[in-house]
């Protein structure tokens, strides 16, 4: 199978056919390195140690909190057997 080169920006680029993409696990996004050898050039899929998403902590995400991004809510009177206390 081959391809060609094309232009992007003012770099080069590849298509990757999409049954290798998906045989190979490559999608938008993946790293990837390049080495020579004596036939050509090796593309090979950069394996990334995967990061844990931390969440903020309560102070964190309150930081940027202001009085004014809170919002007024007008409540109707009680229609059914609602408790009120």
């Amino acid at each position: 199978m081959s391809t060609k080169v094309a232009r992007w920006g003012n770099s080069l680029a590849l298509r990757i056919p999409r049954d290798i993409a998906e045989r190979f696990r490559l999608y938008e996004g993946v790293r990837v390195a390049f080495r020579n050898t004596r036939s050509g050039a090796l593309i090979t899929a950069v394996k990334e140690k995967p990061t844990r998403r931390r969440f903020p902590t309560l102070k964190e995400a309150l930081a940027n909190f202001t009085s004014d991004m809170v919002e007024q809510v007008k409540w109707r009177s009680d229609v059914g057997k609602e408790v009120v206390r």
